[in-house]
């Protein structure tokens, strides 16, 4: 099941865990990074953090 959560709901070490062990893993998808540079954001998660999407947030205004 994928599930669309915010960056505030997430589970941060998995989330890092699953960026840092995947096989096409920029360090601009790590936690840490996207809250200094996008602020707000989502992320797609796979089942238990198999697999995970990060994507930037709306604009204020847009949602």
């Amino acid at each position: 099941m994928i599930r669309h959560l915010s960056n505030t709901s997430i589970d941060r070490a998995r989330y890092d865990a699953c960026i840092a062990q995947a096989a096409n893993g920029m360090p601009y998808a790590f936690s840490w990074y996207l809250d200094q540079i996008a602020g707000k954001w989502d992320v797609l998660v796979s089942g238990d953090y198999e697999a995970v999407c990060p994507f930037p947030g709306t604009p204020n205004g847009w949602d």
